[in-house]
């Protein structure tokens, strides 16, 4: 995904996705990657750089 392009919910998506890997209910993995995602913009104006340590 070019995170340039994308949006808060791909972003959110994205982020869920990479929690189903894992035995997390799917609305566990939603708030988790909601929450990281906020937190991540709250910190930087560079989201990219954010998300990518997240990864």
């Amino acid at each position: 995904m070019d995170l340039e392009s994308a949006d808060v919910p791909d972003l959110i998506g994205a982020l869920a996705d990479r929690f189903s890997e894992y035995d997390i209910d799917p609305r566990a993995a939603l708030l988790i990657a909601a929450e990281m995602l906020a937190a991540a913009m709250a910190e930087s104006d560079d989201v990219e750089l954010d998300l990518e340590t997240v990864h």
